[in-house]
């Protein structure tokens, strides 16, 4: 996977299925440390590279409504 960006954005991070506190969850980090490295405040090479390792899934409508609504 040579070809991944360096960073992740939110866009990435919902396109493969993630709000922000699931992605949290998955990869064992705090919503808050997660969002810093997501909206660029803060860096981490490893939570970026387990962010963008996160396997594709489906983001129903109900799991976004909150984000969307910000």
């Amino acid at each position: 996977m040579k070809n991944q960006p360096k960073q992740i954005t939110t866009n990435i991070l919902y396109g493969r299925g993630y709000t922000i506190n699931q992605a949290a969850i998955k990869v064992g980090r705090t919503a808050y440390h997660v969002s810093q490295v997501v909206n660029g405040k803060r860096s981490s090479k490893k939570l970026t590279e387990q962010l963008l390792a996160l396997p594709f899934r489906t983001l129903k409508l109900s799991e976004a409504k909150p984000a969307l609504e910000k």
